[in-house]
């Protein structure tokens, strides 16, 4: 009886680890929008300059205005302190470690829109409700 209780406790726990290191696998990544693929399927990283020329043409596409419409008023290298890159979704758990990364700030129509990224990958939009900026850095310091 005893021995069986063992084991329904053991099958039980090793149930519940899977779980939770399948639920934790995802939990503070970012879309899939990593480092840029070549014509030949390879990876490379991308410098903060090419990072600007990406999030300017992401934000020309959302906006649906011309690339000549969106300025650059500050982009730096940054730390983020966890996992979602000053980007966190409400109600997601996320890790809790230095991300060397890239704040850019760009302008267009009066407004500025926030994009952030690990350091080397394509950065991505973050709407200003939902930012964090990294308590070092204020906008100001980003010329």
């Amino acid at each position: 009886m005893i021995g069986k209780g063992i084991e329904r406790l053991k099958t039980v726990t090793a149930i519940g680890l899977s779980i939770s290191l399948a639920a934790c696998q995802g939990a503070g990544q970012q879309p899939a929008m990593d480092v840029s693929v070549q014509e030949d399927g390879t990876n490379t990283a991308m410098t903060l300059d090419q990072q600007i020329v990406f999030a300017r043409q992401e934000l020309a596409d959302r906006l649906g205005v011309s690339l000549d419409s969106i300025t650059i008023s500050g982009a730096r290298n940054v730390n983020w302190s966890s996992g979602p890159l000053g980007c966190p979704k409400p109600g997601m758990s996320y890790t809790e470690a230095l991300v060397p990364g890239v704040l850019i700030f760009l302008d267009s129509g009066g407004k500025t829109y926030g994009y952030h990224a690990r350091k080397e990958n394509k950065p991505f939009y973050c709407p200003t409700k939902q930012a964090a900026i990294p308590t070092t850095i204020q906008k100001e310091d980003l010329a």
